[in-house]
């Protein structure tokens, strides 16, 4: 094969991918979801001084305040119905503007009261304004989804590197010896964790 005819693949074979991935994004919407939520991250917005975890847009200060202080009541609650600790420390977003509040969602629905999706929080507008008598069990709420998916993500890694070790250890010949027991069991115990404390 020439250099001409291998150039000629590979630039074919690059616009194919990149239609392919093109097509991919128009046609499954939680594609394109996840995708314009990774570009509108809550992490990017400012910091809260008294607690990292919380961040907010300028005007949505007040309600980050509250937040920040419903936040150690929250978490002591997750932890203690789902039986362990964070695995992961949640990042939680509060936004007063409904369009920024669409677009870091995914889902360009600004109706939407709150969205948990790969470790963080998104609290809307709404929850600070019309809805603030539900911001703290709705807060309870989405930090046992942030919980559940810090272990799951955590767990997956974990059975991913033991099934490593333990491939290296039969090629070995020391066998499968990890000592470590079963894997903590994870359940959904979210359900009836914003009732009233």
């Amino acid at each position: 094969m020439t250099a001409h005819h291998f150039i000629k693949i590979t630039v074919v074979l690059t616009f194919a991918l990149v239609a392919a991935g093109c097509v991919a994004v128009a046609a499954v919407p939680m594609l394109r979801h996840y995708l314009v939520a990774l570009f509108n991250d809550p992490r990017d917005l400012p910091v809260l001084q008294r607690d990292g975890r919380v961040h907010f847009e300028p005007e949505a200060r007040a309600c980050a305040l509250d937040v920040a202080a419903l936040l150690p009541a929250a978490l002591a609650r997750v932890e203690a119905a789902q039986q362990r600790p964070f695995a992961r420390g949640p990042t939680i977003g509060v936004y007063a503007s409904y369009e920024i509040y669409a677009r870091a969602n995914g889902g360009d629905g600004p109706a939407i009261a709150v969205v948990s999706r790969s470790g963080r929080v998104l609290l809307s507008p709404t929850l600070c304004r019309a809805e603030r008598a539900r911001l703290r069990d709705v807060l309870t709420h989405e930090l046992s989804h942030v919980h559940l998916f810090g272990w799951r993500s955590s767990l997956f890694s974990a059975r991913r590197r033991d099934s490593a070790s333990a491939q290296r250890r039969r090629r070995s010949g020391r066998g499968d010896r990890t000592g470590r027991g079963a894997a903590p069991r994870i359940g959904m115990i979210a359900c009836g964790l914003s009732s009233a404390a």
